[in-house]
């Protein structure tokens, strides 16, 4: 889950371990908790064909530093929407 006081905005950032993958499109939040359950991330192009946004789980998120940094490779994020289809 997210830090409470990580502010993210539509627009930044977001980085694979292995590169920038895309930009983050919105967040997931439990209603029950109030707590971000996933990075929903729209993909550079050419990192995928088909898909253009991803979900991605909070739980993966690894740092804020200059964006958003996921604990994923660029292959880990196109296996996560090979397997979401």
């Amino acid at each position: 889950l997210l830090p409470a006081e990580e502010e993210e905005h539509r627009g930044d950032h977001v980085h694979a371990t292995d590169g920038e993958i895309g930009q983050l499109r919105a967040l997931s939040i439990d209603p029950g908790t109030h707590q971000v359950t996933h990075v929903h991330v729209l993909l550079k192009e050419g990192l995928l064909r088909r898909h253009q946004d991803v979900a991605i789980p909070s739980g993966r998120v690894s740092g804020f530093t200059g964006g958003i940094h996921l604990s994923l490779s660029r292959q880990e994020v196109t296996e996560l929407t090979q397997a979401s289809s």
